[in-house]
């Protein structure tokens, strides 16, 4: 029992790693929210294009 608790925070403890590393990446693309918004607007099948 004492072995599979350790193997899962083991594990955990990779996961916790693998999403700092992602999270770092993520920061510095620098993503730009504004951006992603006007992208999603112009994908938007409800609201009609505007020229």
């Amino acid at each position: 029992m004492s072995k599979a608790l350790q193997s899962l925070l083991e594990h955990s403890a990779e996961q916790d790693a693998k999403l700092a590393a992602l999270t770092q990446q993520l920061q510095a693309l620098s993503i730009d929210a504004g951006s992603d918004t006007e992208v999603a607007k112009a994908f938007d099948i409800k609201q009609p294009v505007q020229k």
